[in-house]
């Protein structure tokens, strides 16, 4: 091996290296962990034929590891209440797993976020005298934004809207069935998604 060659292979490994020290150290200052707990309004938008709802109270919980510079992932868990028209109301409980991306867009103490994940939702709509009860599980797609001001220390205060797609209810778009006499078994399931606005506070550690 020449004497060229030689150095220039050095100067290659010393250059990444220096980058491997430049990425890690930005790296390292990012693997935190964060906790939120919001509560907001929940609008259920129904299939054709089921129906109609009106806006309800929600509220979700969710945690975040980073991963990476700008991203963090971890668990969710969320529940709303859903006003059905000539039913009981429904409770909607939904979990799973979000990764958030918070790109340095704002000066701080202001930043902004998109998130998207993936989780299952278990719709339940009590029973009455008339009606029986009906719930059933279904796959989501929760995705939305957000933004957030740091107010002193670890504590932030936030922002998000979100919707919550329901997977399941895609592939009925359209579809030409007749819906069933109870009216009670086409709710759970038969939104095609959950818009929300909320606001909450997040330790960020």
């Amino acid at each position: 091996m020449s004497k060229g060659s030689a150095a220039a292979i050095r100067a290659g490994a010393t250059a990444v290296f220096l980058a491997t020290l430049a990425w890690s150290g930005p790296a390292r200052s990012q693997l935190r962990w964060d906790l939120g707990a919001e509560a907001g309004v929940t609008d259920r938008v129904p299939l054709a034929g089921a129906p109609s709802r009106s806006p309800g109270p929600s509220g979700e919980v969710h945690a975040h590891v980073a991963l990476y510079p700008m991203l963090r992932a971890g668990p969710y868990a969320a529940f709303d209440l859903s006003p059905v028209d000539s039913l009981r109301a429904t409770r909607v409980y939904a979990g799973g797993v979000r990764a958030k991306i918070t790109p340095p867009i704002f000066p701080a103490p202001w930043r902004a976020w998109v998130f998207a994940g993936v989780g299952v939702a278990y719709a339940y709509t009590p029973g009455s005298m008339a009606l029986k009860a009906d719930g059933t599980l279904q796959p989501e797609l929760p995705i939305g934004v957000g933004a957030g001001v740091r107010l002193r220390r670890s504590w932030e205060v936030y922002g998000e809207i979100a919707a919550r797609m329901n997977l399941a209810a895609f592939g009925k778009i359209g579809a030409s069935e007749s819906p069933p006499a109870d009216p009670v078994a086409v709710f759970p399931g038969d939104d095609l998604l959950a818009v929300s606005f909320s606001v909450g506070v997040n330790l960020d550690l």
